[in-house]
């Protein structure tokens, strides 16, 4: 359906509220993304796997973001499937997975020590 078009009408909106075919895009692959890691995950249910998976998964991430610019980590989009129209950068979401992260290492420590 977009081949051919014009870049600037994959980001287009009929209002301030409605989605683009860019963010409609971006919103498929970031369900795709979990709902497709949960299945496999519901496949596997096997820790060792899984913690495999979860550690090539994490180094992908760090090598992408390793080979960012310093402007590129300002970044954003427009996500409306948690609130809507809430701006978020790079570096935010960043920042969000590390703290999130952060406080089930502390979780994973006491349950393991």
């Amino acid at each position: 359906m977009s081949r051919g078009l014009p870049e600037a009408r994959l980001y287009s909106k009929a209002d301030k509220l409605a989605w683009s075919a860019n963010d409609i895009l971006a919103h498929l692959r970031a369900c795709a993304d979990v709902w497709g890691r949960s299945i496999e995950a519901m496949i596997a249910q096997d820790f060792h796997d899984s913690l495999r998976a979860f550690t090539r998964q994490r180094m992908e991430l760090v090598k992408t973001l390793k080979a960012l610019k310093c402007a590129d980590w300002s970044r954003g989009a427009t996500f409306t499937a948690t609130a809507t129209g809430r701006e978020q950068t790079i570096l935010i979401y960043v920042r969000r997975i590390a703290d999130h992260e952060h406080e089930h290492l502390e979780q994973l420590k006491a349950l393991l020590q």
